[in-house]
Parts: C-alpha cells; structure tokens; sequence
C-alpha cells in the first residue's frame, strides 16, 4: 500500500474517532438563547435553556433526549435542570485513568478492572444535583470524574477503587470505609472530609488538600502522599 493511501485511512480513522454525537450534529449552529455563555461556564447545574445552549442544541431536541433516557437530567419544582460535568461526560465517554503504577497492576494479578457503568455515573451527578447526598455503599470502580464538585457527599462503604477524581472537591465527604485502592485524588480538596477507616492503598493523593480530614485507621500501603497539605489532619 502507498503512503499516500496510509496517509488517507489514517485520516478516515481520526475523523470516525471524532465525530460528533448524533444530537449535536443536529444543530451546526449554537442555539440563540440570548444567554451569557460566560456565565453558563461558571455555572454546575443549568437550566433547560441553558444546558441546550451549553451542548449546541434547542431545548425541546434536549427534552426529547432526556425523556428518551438518552442525556442525564432531572426535575426540580417542576423545573429541568442538568449537571454541566454530566452532559460534558456524555460525549466525551467515560474513561480509566491513563497513568497508574506497576504494582498497582500486580495487586490486581493480571485481571481487567471492570469499569463503572456509565448510566451509575449519570444517576449519581443528576440525583446530587437535585439534592441528594447519600450514595454510600456505591460502585463507582474505575469511574472518570476528574474535576466533579460533590461537597458534602456520603460515600461511606463506597467502592471507589481505582476511580479518578483529580482536582475535584469532596470537601466535608463522608468516606468512611470506602474503597479508595488504586484511586486518582491527585490536586483534590478532601477538607474537612471523613476518611476514617477507609483503604486507600497505592492510591495517588499527591497536591491534595487534607485539611483537618479524618484519617484514623486508614490503609495509607503505597499511597503517595507528596506534596499534599496535611495541617491539621487527624491521624
């Protein structure tokens, strides 16, 4: 085969690996809301409106999709209302952390993690967005949700082994004994948090903010714990 004809199937295959998903093909053009999309950057939950904007749609393709359980969304007084992460998520798929270390892997002895249903993740971000708190007891192995807000969330007894939240805020989370081995926390906020007890062997907490959290009786085997700021942490 020629080189040109190589250059050409390449290209073929970059193009199949980005194309847009079926709802933003539907509209070429962002949708004219009159809406500050500064505004909508800086915002977690949006609106119907806004969220239709935020993903290059109108708001009643939007509507059809959610009700079709196609886009994670939910109702609040009546009221449409979406985690910006989720529909980011949607599109972009769900996926493991790139970097882990190699023993790591020999904890595992050879055997492929099974990762976290996508539809898990979305009913989580939509039922935190309408105010729920308590996931304790989760499966949320090998999720993606690098850069989430869930303050305050109850992780407790969650299996969260080898899931990546790097940068994201779990500021004031209850994780007691939850399953952390093999996580990505790297640059998260874990202020205030409640890890008592929790197993975070070979997890990376490197950059990450531990700020008076609870660390009593927690598995630290491996974890890597550079550069994160420990003032008054309980141990």
């Amino acid at each position: 085969m020629t080189t040109s004809a190589l250059l050409a199937q390449l290209l073929q295959k970059i193009k199949l690996a980005f194309r847009l998903p079926p709802i933003a093909l539907q509209s070429c053009q962002r949708y004219k809301t009159g809406l500050n999309y500064q505004e909508i950057q800086k915002k977690d939950i949006l609106t119907l409106d806004e969220a239709a904007a935020y993903i290059s749609t109108d708001p009643k393709t939007l509507l059809e999709e959610v009700t079709l359980g196609h886009i994670p969304g939910g109702q609040l007084a009546g009221q449409w209302l979406f985690y910006k992460w989720a529909l980011t998520q949607q599109f972009a798929g769900y996926q493991q952390p790139d970097e882990f270390e190699d023993d790591i892997y020999n904890d595992f002895q050879g055997e492929i993690p099974q990762v976290c249903d996508a539809k898990v993740v979305s009913q989580l971000l939509s039922g935190y967005a309408l105010g729920e708190r308590n996931f304790s007891g989760i499966d949320l192995s090998w999720a993606s949700l690098k850069g989430v807000s869930l303050p305050e969330i109850d992780f407790v007894e969650a299996i969260l082994q080898g899931i990546d939240l790097r940068e994201s805020n779990l500021q004031k989370a209850e994780l007691m004994d939850a399953t952390f081995e093999g996580a990505n926390l790297s640059g998260a906020n874990l202020s205030n948090a409640n890890l008592e007890g929790a197993n975070l062997a070979h997890a990376d907490l490197s950059q990450t903010l531990l700020i008076s959290a609870n660390l009593k009786r927690v598995n630290l085997k491996g974890t890597n714990l550079s550069g994160a700021l420990l003032q008054d942490t309980i141990f």
